[in-house]
């Protein structure tokens, strides 16, 4: 599943750095399978 694919690249974030680099990981990533999937299409353009 998506959601397990991106846990585990946000444990990678996590294992490099501290801060908020995992949020923006799970952030673009999170924006990035939405997109794929369909999901959210026509709520924005960005």
């Amino acid at each position: 599943p998506v959601a397990v694919i991106v846990s585990e690249y946000v444990d990678i974030a996590k294992a490099f750095y501290e801060e908020d680099e995992p949020k923006l990981v799970n952030a673009v990533l999170d924006r990035v399978s939405r997109r794929v999937r369909g999901e959210g299409r026509g709520k924005d353009a960005s």
